[in-house]
């Protein structure tokens, strides 16, 4: 996660920002925006989420914030109204649809503090420069998450409807998240882990304690960030008041400040005690509720149907199709450097094992025969995880709207086009027709094999070697094999020394059966090679005693694979030679 420790000051800078603008009312600037009422929000901001507009644009909304990516949106519900939106709520095509139950109402202070705006339910997404990737935790919401505020007149426990696809959490499921955050190697993680345990409740004093823990770090940030938690609490943190003087000795300034003003805001706080009861009564009955509402979900679940029981065994066994941990630069280095040789377009897929539509795609190129043919023979594929990656896409001046998103770059590494996916797509699904076409449209124009193969001679006789002319196609593995074996850095130094390596793709290359005939006089197997002098004449082929050898693997074809670079070799030692051998035989363990 090179990424973010390059740029973490300047990613958890921000994130503060989007998280105390949005939670203590700072003070709009320019990567801020706030909308009043419920005027419609353009769908095209938000493509990742498929399902989410009617949430996002339901009737009962009466604010919206945004922050760096970091979205807020709040609604003024009735039992109805509430009731509607989970139902909206619950086809959103994610992996994870969680509804979070709280003591309420609440209110939300504008950017200006003009005035506070009161809610009782909050639609939370959280993306852009504002997500940050956690190691083992689970600190952020990584999909969009519906909070319901319980009071007791407008949002009754008994008759939140609650759909079948959400998962139902607490404010304890959520204090857990936080609790474990708090002892994450992350700086970052460990700073917001304490804003949010004091979020969600101010009235835990074994909350205070945890946070409190972090007083003493090294991190000046993740110190501040516990100073300012521990202020919400006001009475409660008191215990904490001896280790906060404490700091005031300490020789930054800006340590001593902030811990200063969270001494004052405790010593000064309101008593809250009519308010804690409030909050624990609510908090009591609403673990109730999920007890019995988990029983009866268990009581009417105790026979699944036998295509619930296969589609949830189906999702389990799905595979990562992205490796956050991989060199997104090597590859595309690689994909580059290989789709020079081979004639082809490198094709990177910008998305994450979190997108329900990255997999979608990820079907769709193998699941139709056409398309994953036109991958094969055309493309080198990169899958790019967005989320340690996230900066990439400005390399090839791609603006991802939404996931999974695609670039095309031809051999050179030059980009071709830069293409959002929702144009792809035809209901709840990709449309194999659109992706085809639009793979079609951008794949390389097909080589002439004449060519190819006049301008290795040329070159051959202008190094004064010979050209080893071999003949595959994209869809043969042993020809892969061949060419991975020639392409080996110690094979292909010592092949270099004698030879001009060319291959003439049978598929793809114009005019290659016009060569094939030319050249080869029996036999149509491949992989097929030939050893030829600078003026095109044949001095040997891989066909041998038994017939072509292919890729040598057999000890009788390496046998004649290395009778062929003796008899033509003019440069090669016969220690080089003997290295060559060695490698083959070594190759039959693969």
């Amino acid at each position: 996660m090179s990424r973010y420790a390059k740029n973490r000051s300047f990613s958890r800078l921000l994130l503060s920002v989007a998280i105390l603008m949005c939670s203590i009312a700072r003070q709009a600037h320019g990567a801020a925006e706030q909308h009043f009422g419920n005027r419609p929000l353009n769908w095209r901001n938000y493509q990742q989420w498929k399902g989410i507009m009617p949430v996002i644009n339901h009737e009962s909304r009466v604010y919206h914030t945004w922050v760096n990516g970091n979205e807020h949106f709040y609604y003024q519900c009735s039992i109805n109204t509430l009731n509607d939106i989970l139902q909206k709520f619950a086809p959103l095509s994610v992996d994870v649809r969680e509804v979070v139950l709280r003591p309420g109402p609440k209110k939300v202070m504008t950017f200006n503090k003009e005035y506070q705006i009161a809610y009782n339910c909050l639609l939370h997404i959280q993306g852009g420069i504002s997500r940050h990737e956690e190691e083992d935790t689970n600190v952020f919401d990584k999909y969009p998450t519906m909070t319901v505020f319980v009071d007791d007149s407008n949002i009754v426990l008994e008759q939140i409807k609650i759909p079948a696809d959400v998962t139902l959490i607490e404010l304890a499921d959520l204090r857990g998240r936080y609790l474990k955050g708090l002892k994450s190697k992350d700086n970052s993680v460990r700073g917001y882990a304490a804003f949010f345990l004091a979020e969600v409740d101010v009235y835990n004093e074994s909350d205070v304690l945890a946070i409190a823990t972090l007083l003493d770090q090294e991190d000046m940030w993740v110190r501040l960030m516990a100073a300012n938690s521990l202020s919400r609490f006001g009475r409660k943190a008191a215990p904490v008041l001896p280790a906060l003087k404490k700091g005031l000795q300490d020789s930054n300034e800006r340590i001593r400040n902030r811990f200063q003003e969270t001494i004052d805001k405790i010593e000064t706080a309101k008593d809250t005690r009519e308010a804690e009861q409030k909050h624990n009564r609510i908090l009591k009955r609403i673990s109730q509720f999920l007890k019995s509402h988990s029983r009866e979900n268990s009581a009417a679940n105790i026979e699944p149907k036998e295509s619930d029981t296969r589609k949830e065994k189906d999702k389990k066994k799905r595979e990562p199709i992205y490796d956050p941990n991989a060199d997104a630069e090597k590859q595309i280095s690689a994909a580059i450097a290989k789709a020079k040789k081979d004639n082809k377009h490198v094709l990177i897929v910008y998305g994450g094992n979190w997108c329900s539509w990255c997999y979608k795609l990820h079907d769709c190129f193998n699941q139709n025969a056409d398309i994953k043919r036109l991958l094969r023979y055309e493309y080198e594929l990169v899958m790019i995880d967005i989320r340690t990656n996230e900066n990439l896409p400005k390399r090839f001046n791609a603006k991802p709207d939404g996931y999974p998103y695609l670039t095309v770059l031809n051999a050179e590494g030059k980009v071709l086009v830069n293409q959002s996916t929702v144009p792809l797509e035809e209901g709840k699904a990709h449309d194999p027709e659109k992706v085809h076409s639009f793979l079609n449209d951008w794949k390389p124009k097909p080589l002439d094999a004449d060519n190819v193969y006049k301008q290795a001679l040329a070159l051959a006789k202008k190094e004064n070697k010979r050209v080893f002319l071999q003949f595959g196609a994209p869809w043969c593995g042993w020809c892969h094999r061949l060419e991975d074996f020639l392409a080996e850095p110690d094979i292909a130094k010592i092949m270099a020394q004698d030879y001009i390596l060319v291959k003439i793709d049978l598929d793809r290359m114009s005019g290659a059966d016009a060569i094939d005939k030319r050249i080869r006089k029996k036999g149509r197997g491949i992989p097929w090679h030939a050893i030829l002098d600078a003026e095109g004449k044949v001095l040997i082929t891989s066909d041998g005693p038994k017939g072509n050898v292919g890729f040598p693997l057999r000890p009788d074809e390496i046998a004649h694979f290395i009778h062929m670079i003796k008899e033509t070799s003019r440069n090669i030692t016969p220690g080089r030679i003997s290295t060559i051998q060695k490698t083959l035989s070594q190759q039959q363990k693969k």
